[in-house]
């Protein structure tokens, strides 16, 4: 059943880093969200949506690694996030594996 955005409903949305229909193959993979929104509610949100991005909770249990470490989601290294650096990491030991 088809529905409609409509003053006092609450929709479940996402909105793109780029146009799904205008981008090459190649960019598709990397577009990302930058807005998702269920139930009306805002549950992510970067770059020009950034101030409605909500605080996280706190982490539960509070022994959890997570307290110590912070989560994969947030955390940065430098401008790289921690998969992109996971992947260098790989690269390097692979190339240093070579005969």
């Amino acid at each position: 059943m088809m529905r409609r955005i409509a003053p006092g409903q609450f929709a479940d949305l996402t909105v793109l880093s780029d146009d799904y229909f205008s981008v090459d193959e190649e960019q598709i993979k990397q577009i990302e969200s930058v807005l998702t929104m269920i139930d009306g509610r805002t549950t992510y949100a970067a770059e020009e949506f950034a101030e409605l991005d909500p605080e996280l909770p706190k982490v539960s249990p509070a022994w959890s690694p997570v307290a110590h470490f912070g989560g994969y989601a947030r955390r940065k290294q430098g401008n790289v996030s921690l998969r992109r650096g996971y992947e260098n990491r790989r690269s390097h030991a692979e190339r240093r594996d070579r005969p």
